[in-house]
């Protein structure tokens, strides 16, 4: 699946999340909804593979014209839970797996090749989609 181009709506399952602002690395657009990635010089950024996985995008924000860090994006934080577009051959059977990002807008069951690509586990399978309960890198 292509990276996101417009406003991805989440559904959150759960309580309120935490949320952080990150400083968003030079000339990148980032998505409302989209799935951050931080590098590792700390920068957000819309996720691409061996990212650290850092939360949603709360709203969109636009450095295409910005230096390092010259806008922060609010993102969710910690151990939270949303529903997802269904997986291909997701079944409930899945349920307890990995879940690896691909991009800010693919998650799928695909065995990461680097660990920081494992952003959460399946905890159901429903007819809405799939429910993800992702983890960012600051929890232990």
């Amino acid at each position: 699946m292509a990276a996101l181009a417009k406003i991805q709506p989440i559904s959150q399952q759960g309580p309120v999340r935490d949320i952080a602002s990150r400083p968003v690395l030079a000339a990148v657009k980032i998505f409302k909804g989209a799935l951050l990635g931080i590098t590792a010089a700390g920068f957000a950024r819309p996720f691409a593979t061996g990212d650290k996985m850092g939360g949603h995008a709360m709203d969109t924000v636009d450095n295409t014209d910005g230096g390092n860090g010259a806008v922060s994006v609010d993102a969710s934080r910690g151990i939270y839970t949303l529903t997802v577009p269904v997986f291909d051959g997701v079944v409930l059977g899945d349920t307890g797996d990995d879940v690896t990002a691909v991009s800010d807008n693919h998650a799928d069951l695909i065995k990461a090749v680097n660990t920081t690509d494992v952003v959460g586990k399946v905890s159901a399978v429903t007819v809405n989609g799939v429910q993800v309960t992702f983890k960012t890198f600051e929890v232990a």
